[in-house]
């Protein structure tokens, strides 16, 4: 459906090597996730979710799906460690509608920073608007010029939008530099 974001054209634009280690924030059901592990068939995805029952779900579904390189982690995108990963370990993190949710959006952009390694990416997409409801309240939304100075006082650099977001969503592209910058 054009509305809303599709995660397939969204992994073709970050162009994602084949050898890259990537994490999806709040995977969810594994939309983000799967498509990531088919463009990373030789590295890894990590899922990372905080609803248990999600995790078994999508450890389950990745099984189904014949995806050897995924690894479902429950854990905390918020919290400094919640990952569960090793400092500057992957390439890329998905933060794909996760945001307008977050209690802690700048946790969320620590976390991202902390386990990304030196010139490592995070693509962030996020709802513009409610459509009608079936988005979140417009008093949850994160607006992309507020999303992206979150990560620029991270000490990420902006790259450029993800121009295949969806038509209810907006995104883009930060890069981790380096911290004395």
């Amino acid at each position: 459906m054009e509305s809303f974001s599709d995660p397939r054209k969204v992994i073709v634009e970050l162009s994602i090597a084949p050898d890259a280690y990537v994490v999806d924030f709040g995977a969810g059901s594994g939309a983000y996730t799967f498509a990531a592990a088919e463009a990373a068939s030789d590295g890894k995805v990590y899922a990372v979710e905080v609803q248990k029952e999600l995790v078994s779900t999508l450890k389950r579904e990745a099984e189904k799906k014949h995806l050897g390189n995924v690894e479902v982690v429950w854990g905390n995108v918020e919290e400094h460690g919640g990952t569960k990963l090793k400092d500057e370990s992957v390439d890329l993190v998905l933060i794909c509608n996760v945001l307008f949710q977050a209690e802690d959006k700048n946790g969320v952009a620590h976390e991202a920073w902390r386990i990304l390694r030196h010139d490592g990416r995070v693509a962030v997409i996020e709802w513009a608007d409610s459509f009608g409801g079936l988005g979140p309240h417009v008093s949850q939304l994160v607006k992309s010029p507020d999303a992206r100075r979150m990560f620029e006082n991270e000490r990420f650099l902006y790259e450029k939008p993800i121009f295949d977001a969806g038509a209810h969503h907006h995104g883009f592209i930060t890069k981790k530099r380096n911290r004395l910058l």
